[in-house]
């Protein structure tokens, strides 16, 4: 279902549908999945009188005052509350004047109200209540926190949340027998739980649902892979010309592992097998050229090729550099996205039906009903686990019978975890070697700005550029101050100040800005223009910089060992030395110290996995492919009764 379907005062706007398509949710059913951080559970009515400094409460009062104060630096709305009994206050502040609107309609009614408690000399208040509604019984019930989604409200996000879930239609998949077989609850039930549930049981069901879900897919790909690894195949890399040229005109020296991918892929298929492999490597590592290599290989023989990105910008990314190289070879490299206009989707689409294309390029578009391949040889897949089963099979069934499947992770997975998990299912490819001439990125961690912003210095004076990442755009005005995250607007301040009086050029970029915006100060940096680029994590993939030397994560505390390890990433791109600078007020922090100890992301991997165990699905939505392994190491013995079921009954 499309949110376009969605019955709303307003129709979405194409940057709203960016924006969520940037966060995974390019469906409406991919959005009423969305799994909120945690829960309050507000299902109990409190007492004034009871009230505990610190703790969260739900109280049924009544409204006897409700102002708006504009002439602050930060205007707010101030709401003052009294027990039925008249004998008890409670006063409220919200740091958002919009809010004025609709809070002052409940003067002099009787409300639910329930927040975090803070209790001192001046009484019983709360800051930013996680809720104020008109008095109802069903008012007090379990409530769900959503992670904010940067350029959306919180209002918007709920009332399209709201929309999403009332008019969506369902797509229940899994068979009667298999819900008996498993406990699952169907998929109505699991939605309700996540989002509108009346009991803490609502909320475990939905979730034991949502491991399924997340399982299930998985478990199909790695029976159907298991099922093709038997198969064989006519498509043969016999001549191999264009890739020794691709390899002759390399600036560098491919690596022993780059050299041994396209051996044993040419080994394989010349034996008539039809490859089945995940290529595994280390950010920067060099996975894009092994990836191109294959499927010249298969080019250079008279088939199709196609690689298929999750995100618009990393297909772009991927076919600016793919074209680059091959076009001067005679391959015609074509590119394809949804946010093409039609007439250059068409006349993409007629190059792909008459084999004009050799090399296509693109986000799951590609995979399309008016899609329409002459000859496709091999299919490669960026960053595999983002992808359902669906679109798999989708792609599969477009191509010839023998096609060959690989997979790309950026996500290092140590090699016996990798054994575990895919068995005799994939053949695993691993790049653990780093490019010739590359030197090992330093790292350190630092807790005070100057010291950070001197030796950012120092680096542009030699001619280089640094990335200061942040996670936050803006400031918030809730919260702890304390141990309030940096944002992009408050670094930026710091930075301007800093470099005042010199002539160093600063932009930012986040995923609130225009594409066009945003790839005009990419292109800026590149060219460097900018010195400094302050952004948020959009900046992982999209964005390629080797005059970049450092880069500066704020508040790292928050960011797991994968995001930083990705984002350290985008430093170390040529042979100059590069640094990745932690800033953290914690002095004591074990995430940090595996960072600082080694660059090598299959050792990070590994004290990832012991670090952080497997998550806890409650908690925050790990993404990926991690959380697919991390729920087949948590639940082992589930992990092969699904495969063995999904086999008995050939759901794959």
């Amino acid at each position: 279902m499309d949110f376009r379907d969605l019955n709303l005062d307003k129709p979405i706007t194409q940057s709203r549908l960016n924006l969520l398509e940037s966060k995974g949710y390019n469906t409406v059913e991919k959005f009423v999945r969305i799994v909120p951080r945690g829960y309050y559970d507000y299902s109990k009515e409190s007492d004034l009188r009871e009230c505990v400094n610190g703790k969260r409460y739900a109280f049924h009062l009544l409204m006897t005052n409700c102002v708006r104060k504009m002439g602050t630096k930060v205007p707010y709305v101030r709401c003052e509350f009294e027990s039925l009994d008249r004998k008890n206050k409670l006063s409220a502040i919200w740091f958002d004047k919009y809010q004025y609107d609709k809070l002052s309609e409940f003067k002099n009614k009787e409300v639910a109200v329930a927040g975090l408690v803070t209790v001192n000399e001046m009484g019983i208040q709360m800051v930013n209540p996680d809720m104020c509604v008109p008095y109802t019984k069903d008012a007090f019930r379990i409530y769900p926190i959503y992670k904010k989604i940067a350029g959306m409200s919180t209002d918007y996000f709920q009332n399209l949340l709201n929309h999403c879930i009332d008019e969506y239609k369902g797509n229940e998949i899994f068979t009667e027998d298999f819900k008996k077989a498993f406990h699952v609850v169907d998929e109505d039930s699991m939605i309700k739980g996540i989002h509108r549930p009346s009991n803490v049981d609502e909320v475990k069901n939905a979730m034991n649902r949502i491991i399924m879900e997340t399982m299930y897919p998985f478990c199909q790909v790695m029976v159907s892979l298991s099922e093709d690894a038997r198969k064989t195949s006519n498509i043969i890399p016999q001549k191999l010309d264009l890739c020794n040229k691709i390899i002759e005109s390399l600036p560098y020296e491919l690596t022993k592992d780059q050299k041994d991918i396209l051996n044993q892929f040419v080994i394989s298929a010349r034996k008539g097998k039809r490859v089945n492999a995940l290529v595994q490597g280390d950010v920067g590592s060099g996975k894009t050229i092994c990836a191109i290599l294959l499927m010249v290989s298969i080019v250079n023989n008279g088939y199709q090729a196609v690689l298929m990105a999750p995100t618009g910008i990393l297909a772009k990314q991927h076919y600016e550099e793919i074209k680059e190289m091959l076009e001067p070879l005679g391959i015609h490299v074509v590119f394809m996205s949804g946010g093409m206009k039609q007439s250059e989707k068409n006349k993409v689409l007629k190059e792909i039906s008459d084999g004009t294309a050799d090399v296509i390029i693109g986000t799951h578009s590609v995979i399309s009903e008016k899609v329409e391949f002459k000859n496709l040889g091999i299919t490669i897949v960026d960053e595999e686990h983002k992808f359902g089963v669906l679109q798999r099979e989708c792609l599969k069934k477009k191509a010839n019978e023998g096609v060959h499947n690989i997979s790309m992770s950026a996500t290092p997975i140590p090699r016996s975890l990798a054994q575990t998990i895919y068995g005799d299912t994939v053949d695993v490819y691993t790049i653990e070697s780093m490019p010739k001439g590359r030197m090992p990125i330093k790292t350190a961690t630092v807790h005070e700005t100057n010291s950070m912003f001197n030796f950012m210095k120092e680096e542009i004076e030699h001619g280089h550029q640094c990335y200061m990442v942040c996670p936050l755009i803006e400031n918030s005005n809730s919260g702890d101050d304390k141990k309030k995250p940096y944002s992009v607007e408050e670094v930026l301040k710091m930075a301007e100040g800093y470099f005042c009086n010199t002539d160093t050029k600063i932009g930012c970029i986040t995923g609130k800005m225009k594409d066009e915006e945003k790839e005009e100060i990419k292109q800026k940096f590149k060219n460097n223009e900018y010195q400094i680029l302050i952004a948020t994590t959009i900046i992982e993939v999209g964005i390629n910089v080797p005059n970049a030397t450092v880069i500066c994560i704020m508040n790292a505390e928050r960011f797991g060992l994968a995001g930083l390890h990705q984002l350290r990433g985008r430093v170390g791109r040529n042979s100059l030395q590069s640094y990745c600078i932690l800033y953290s007020e914690d002095k004591d922090n074990p995430r940090l110290d595996v960072m600082c100890k080694t660059s090598n992301g299959f050792e990070i991997a590994e004290e990832d996995l012991k670090l952080r165990g497997t998550g806890d699905i409650i908690g925050i939505k790990q993404s990926g492919e991690d959380e697919s392994i991390g729920l087949m190491l948590k639940y082992p013995k589930l992990y092969k009764a699904m495969r063995e079921y999904i086999k008995a009954n050939k759901l794959y």
